[in-house]
């Protein structure tokens, strides 16, 4: 309550759960706004590669310490907080790759 009432423009964000705290194909500013509301709103924060085009792919990836193979095991995850977003600075275009 503290943190919204601090910081209002959060407040209809009050009942999520996580949010997207690094998007492959935003900016770092963008990506620090969405690291600010986490901290404020004291939530999980994911990444996603947001890959319209091939060579994002896999550039923001949200990392889970548990096993998921279920939708189950996913949704009792990020419940727990039990991940956090990564991002690469690779290029991960298909045709790039050596492996």
């Amino acid at each position: 309550p503290n943190a919204y009432h601090k910081n209002y423009k959060y407040y209809a964000l009050r009942n999520i759960a996580a949010l997207e705290v690094i998007n492959g194909t935003k900016s770092d500013e963008i990506n620090e706004q969405a690291r600010r509301a986490q901290k404020i709103l004291r939530i999980g924060g994911t990444g996603g590669s947001d890959a319209h085009i091939e060579k994002h792919i896999g550039k923001a990836y949200t990392l889970f310490e548990g096993h998921i193979r279920t939708i189950q095991d996913l949704v009792r995850e990020l419940q727990k907080g039990n991940y956090h977003a990564e991002m690469t600075t690779r290029d991960h275009s298909i045709n790039q790759r050596t492996s």
